[in-house]
């Protein structure tokens, strides 16, 4: 049976790819009304949408497997954000590759976790659903017969 890490690599690495083929794939008129840029970062995928009104598409994903999550890596992910004028995204690191360090944390978060919070002047938010939340997609993924492998946080980042 694979390790927590090696199915989570794997499972992260292939919504990276469908994320970063659907957003660099859209027709030339579509990147360019929309504002969609797309990168490979840290061997993730980052997408950036000037104009996405759902506030959905801008994100980072599937990184930190290839090479380690560092604060220059974050760093080089908000600023693609931050140079096609993302209006919010969100950061999704697997647990499993955020950095572990002695130190002080905040309650309920791991540690090291602290390098998305500075880099990025991020805040976590779990992705699964919080006390009085309703996670629509969470409940169409389980009544279609799939179930959780396992849960990230998603780090929102504001410029």
């Amino acid at each position: 049976m694979p390790s927590q890490t090696a199915d989570s690599a794997l499972l992260e690495k292939i919504e990276a790819e469908c994320m970063y083929r659907l957003e660099s794939g859209a027709p030339r008129r579509t990147l360019d009304d929309m504002g969609i840029a797309t990168a490979r970062c840290g061997g993730g995928s980052a997408m950036a949408m000037r104009r996405d009104v759902t506030r959905y598409w801008n994100k980072v994903l599937g990184f930190g497997f290839d090479e380690p999550v560092t604060g220059d890596l974050v760093a080089q992910v908000c600023a693609f954000f931050r140079e096609h004028d993302a209006p919010v995204a969100v950061l999704q690191p697997a647990s499993s590759v955020l950095p572990r360090r002695p130190g002080r944390h905040r309650p309920g978060q791991r540690p090291g976790a602290g390098k998305l919070v500075g880099e990025a002047r991020a805040r976590p938010r779990e992705g699964a659903e919080g006390p009085g939340e309703h996670n629509q997609s969470l409940h169409n993924m389980r009544r279609a017969g799939f179930s959780v492998r396992y849960e990230r946080a998603n780090w929102v980042w504001r410029p």
